[in-house]
């Protein structure tokens, strides 16, 4: 199982959110709300460079040119800007730039691990990790680089910061020492009344609101490198304030990477149950689970279409060489590759 983990945990670059990449796949995928474009990461001209292009694998345009790695793409929520991270000027920063790739913008800039940079519901905001080792702190900063406010200030990890869809709340995970015993927290938008949400054996990660901001789905079992399923890892759900946890998925292989559709009422996940990584659906509740994809290679990280009819996601070319973007309905028909080479597929535009 090596090389499958490895190509599914180099996306979340670590529990800190930082380093930089070794392979073409090396970032979660993230679906924003308009425009049929997919923002991708390829190293096609040798390191991790930033691409954009339409949904059927057309008119790809080249937003980022530099001799080190650009990463993590993300879409603010108009689709007129994308968020990212680079190592250009020696450390892990986080910048923006138009969605054309124009007037790029370096937002963050001291010696500490910058990365996972999410926009707020009205794109005013930007979260992001900063930090270093094992001891990593949530930030907010104006979506133009000013008045950055730490949220958290723990000796250890805390990370995975996901923004409620009314924008009042976060959720993350936080550890009790390094990136031991990790747990699920929420708090205020300002970092105030942080409250833990889970509290079971296991490492709980991946926070995930629902789209009316109700529910959050997780992952919880033994993580290993880069916060990655380790284990046997289920996918789970619970009320926004930690109540009434459903257990929806059981297997003895992992489950991870769980995004739910636009409109709340599917999770799209991917899981080793067969052998090897693969693309599943099911309902909110966890019935209804349906397999979408089924080949020998690594398929992963499923991003919805902003109309939730369909999904991108990643999966080993014909010749086995290198990874290529495919999009699919959501039920799994009409799968075709884009043709492109890269990763870490994000709709929006």
């Amino acid at each position: 199982m090596g090389l499958l983990l490895a190509v599914m945990c180099l996306a979340l670059a670590g529990c800190g959110g930082g380093g930089a990449p070794t392979t073409t796949t090396t970032e979660a995928p993230t679906t924003e709300p308009s425009g049929d474009l997919i923002a991708f990461v390829s190293g096609r001209d040798g390191g991790p460079e930033i691409f954009v292009m339409n949904a059927d694998g057309t008119q790809v345009r080249q937003l980022t040119d530099n001799d080190a790695w650009e990463a993590f793409p993300t879409w603010s929520p108009d689709g007129t800007r994308i968020a990212f991270v680079s190592g250009r000027d020696g450390d892990d920063e986080v910048f923006v730039m138009n969605a054309d790739g124009t007037q790029v913008r370096q937002l963050t800039d001291n010696d500490a691990v910058d990365g996972r940079p999410a926009w707020s519901p009205d794109g005013t905001r930007i979260l992001f990790t900063s930090g270093s080792g094992d001891d990593y702190e949530i930030f907010v900063m104006n979506a133009d680089g000013t008045q950055v406010r730490q949220l958290t200030d723990n000796d250890a990890w805390d990370g995975m910061p996901a923004w409620s869809p009314d924008g009042t709340r976060i959720a993350f995970v936080g550890a009790s020492s390094g990136y031991v015993d990790i747990k699920m927290f929420v708090m205020n938008a300002d970092g105030t009344q942080v409250r833990q949400l889970t509290g079971n054996d296991g490492e709980e990660y991946r926070p995930t609101w629902s789209p009316d901001g109700t529910r959050i789905a997780f992952v919880s079992g033994a993580v290993g490198a880069g916060c990655c399923p380790v284990g046997d890892d289920e996918v789970f759900v619970m009320n926004a304030d930690g109540t009434q946890v459903r257990q929806l998925t059981d297997n003895d292989a992992w489950e991870a990477f769980p995004t739910w559709s636009p409109d709340g009422t599917r999770i799209a996940f991917v899981s080793g149950r067969d052998g090897h990584p693969e693309v599943f659906v099911m309902n909110a509740d966890g019935t209804q689970v349906r397999q979408p994809t089924d080949n020998d290679g690594v398929d992963g990280r499923p991003a919805w279409s902003p109309d939730g009819t369909r999904i991108a996601f990643s999966s080993p070319s014909s010749s086995g060489n290198y990874l290529e973007i495919f999009v699919m309905n959501a039920d799994g028909t009409d799968v075709y590759s884009t043709g492109q080479e890269g990763g870490s597929p994000s709709w929006g535009g």
